[in-house]
């Protein structure tokens, strides 16, 4: 009987997604397709997960059009949005706009969550399976001194993060308490991925052993 295996593919470039997802020691490659990432959602939990969806969905859809024999890829995408006072918080246009977000977030209370969207050729039943998910973790910062702001965003690190921030980097020193999960504020909620790979895959032994 042939072993059937799923090929990991991971819908994101962010280097932060890369390392963690890393860490299950299961082979992967990375795959990013263009989509836009908009939603009318109003609510922020509700429109990372649209987001997220639709970075794995066109991924998949790629995948699946293959048609290769005994090839059952499994895709992973995720989002990530903070939100502060039911204001949502992108990624900023500018110095200013960074600016106007820390901010924002000193002295504050504010969340960061991350949704993750699974979707996967069943290689027992041949039928596309999917799961979508969130995480959310609540982040307080302490006051930033005007000397801090400005040294941070000299970095360049608030330019491509949600928030204008990165907890990986010289901004955990604004950081005085998180509640909840780590690696989502990073951007991937690797426990819970974990998790949830486990249950969809219906795996009694290591993870990896199901993937090539």
């Amino acid at each position: 009987m042939e072993n059937k295996k799923y090929s990991l593919i991971l819908a994101s470039g962010s280097p932060r997604r890369k390392e963690f997802i890393s860490f299950l020691e299961i082979p992967y490659q990375i795959k990013v397709l263009h989509t836009e990432e908009k939603s009318d959602h109003k609510n922020p939990a509700d429109l990372a997960m649209e987001i997220a969806t639709s970075k794995g969905k066109v991924v998949l859809e790629s995948e699946l059009k293959l048609q290769k024999e005994n090839y059952f890829p499994f895709i992973v995408a995720a989002d990530t949005i903070v939100t502060i006072h039911n204001k949502i918080l992108g990624k900023p246009q500018d110095d200013n706009d960074a600016r106007s977000m820390l901010k924002l977030l000193a002295g504050n209370e504010h969340e960061v969550i991350t949704a993750v969207y699974i979707g996967f050729l069943n290689k027992e039943t041949n039928e596309v399976c999917e799961k979508i998910f969130h995480c959310k973790t609540t982040v307080e910062f302490a006051s930033i001194s005007e000397s801090d702001l400005d040294a941070y965003i000299k970095t360049k690190d608030p330019h491509d993060k949600a928030g204008s921030y990165g907890i990986q980097g010289e901004a955990l020193t604004f950081i005085k308490k998180i509640n909840g999960s780590y690696s989502n504020v990073v951007g991937l909620p690797i426990f819970e991925l974990k998790q949830a790979m486990t249950e969809l895959t219906g795996s009694k032994n290591a993870l990896k052993l199901l993937f090539k």
